[in-house]
C-alpha cells in the first residue's frame, strides 16, 4: 500500500466521483457513464484498507443509490470484471439480497488476494447473491469471457433484474498487462459492456479499477466509451450482444479450462437460480443439485 497525506483526499475525490455519476443516472440526467477516477477501491472492506484500494467507490455509490432513490434502485448488479477478486465488494454485500455481485477473475496459485472461489455464494440473507466465476488458468480471452458472460453470467443477472448496474472497470485482464496474464481485447471489453447495457434500461455506471499498463488501459476504456456514445464502428458489437445464445458446439470449442470454471460457478448457482436448471442441461454437463456452497 502506497500512503502519504493526500491520499485521503484523493480516496474521497475518487469515492465521490463515483457517487456524483451514479446519482446522475439514477436522476435520470444521463443514461450511463463512466468515471476515470484513482486510486481504485474494489479490494477496501467495510474496515480495513487493502490492495491500493482505500474507499470501496463502487460499493459506496451502490449503497447510497438505494438509500437516495428507494423508488426507482431496489436491486442493485455490481460487475467485477477485474482480474483480481474484489473481495472487499464480496464482504461489503456478502449477506445483501438486493445486491447481486458477479466476479470474473484468476484464482488459485496465490494470485492475489486468495479470495473468490467458485463454491462461495454468499451468506444469511445474501445466499445465492454472490457469482464467482474463477479462471484457474492464465490466457483467457475473448472467447472465454464472453462465453461466460452468454451461458451463465447473463442469464442470472436478467432472472435478478436490477434496477441499476455498476461496473468495477478493471483493465488488468487485458492481453499485454504485464501482471493479469490474461487475453481480452479492448472489442471484447466492448462487446462485455455491449451485454451489460441491455440490464436495467441501460442504467450503467463505470468505475475505473486496475490495469498495470497504461497504454493497454487506456485502448479498452476508449472501446468501452465508444460503445458508450454509440460509435457506428461498434454497432455489429451491439448487434452482436443482443443476439447472443451460447451454442453446444461453440462451448465445446473452448478449452478445457474455460468449460471447467464456467460448470463449477454454475454448479454452485443451480440451486438459486431457477434459470440455470435448463441452460446447464443444454450447454454444459449436467451440475449436482446437491452441491451446497462453501466458503
Amino acid at each position: 500500500m502506497y500512503f502519504n497525506r493526500a491520499t485521503p483526499r484523493a480516496a474521497r475525490l475518487a469515492a465521490g466521483g463515483v457517487l456524483a455519476l451514479t446519482d446522475a443516472v439514477c436522476e435520470g440526467k444521463l443514461r450511463a457513464g463512466f468515471a476515470i477516477v484513482r486510486p481504485p477501491g474494489h479490494h477496501a472492506c467495510s474496515g480495513a484498507m487493502c490492495g491500493f484500494c482505500f474507499l470501496n467507490s463502487v460499493a459506496i455509490a451502490a449503497r447510497a443509490a438505494l438509500a437516495r432513490h428507494p423508488r426507482t434502485v431496489r436491486r442493485v448488479l455490481v460487475l467485477d470484471w477485474d482480474v483480481h477478486h474484489g473481495n472487499g465488494t464480496q464482504e461489503i454485500f456478502d449477506d445483501d439480497d438486493r445486491v447481486l455481485f458477479v466476479s470474473l477473475h484468476r484464482f488459485g496459485k496465490g494470485f492475489f488476494p486468495g479470495t473468490g472461489a467458485p463454491t462461495w455464494a454468499g451468506k444469511d440473507a445474501g445466499r445465492g447473491h454472490t457469482v464467482n466465476l474463477a479462471w484457474a488458468h492464465e490466457g483467457m480471452g475473448d472467447a472465454e469471457y464472453l462465453a461466460a458472460f452468454d451461458a451463465l453470467l447473463m442469464p442470472i443477472c436478467r432472472q435478478f433484474s436490477p434496477d441499476l448496474v455498476l461496473v468495477s472497470c478493471g483493465f488488468d485482464a487485458a492481453a499485454g498487462d504485464p501482471l493479469g496474464g490474461m487475453a481480452l481485447s479492448p472489442l471484447g471489453f466492448a462487446a462485455m459492456a455491449a451485454r451489460l447495457s441491455q440490464l436495467a434500461n441501460g442504467r450503467v455506471v463505470y468505475a475505473l479499477e486496475g490495469g498495470y499498463k497504461p497504454s493497454v488501459a487506456a485502448r479498452c476504456t476508449l472501446a468501452v466509451l465508444r460503445l458508450l456514445v454509440g460509435s457506428p464502428e461498434l454497432r455489429a458489437v451491439r448487434a452482436a450482444a443482443a443476439a447472443a445464445d451460447l451454442t453446444r458446439p461453440s462451448f465445446a470449442r473452448l478449452t478445457r479450462g474455460a468449460q471447467h470454471a464456467i460448470e463449477s460457478c454454475a454448479r454452485s448457482q443451480l440451486p438459486f437460480w431457477s434459470v440455470l436448471a435448463t441452460r446447464t442441461r443444454t450447454r454444459t454437463r449436467t451440475p449436482n443439485p446437491e452441491l451446497e456452497p462453501e466458503p
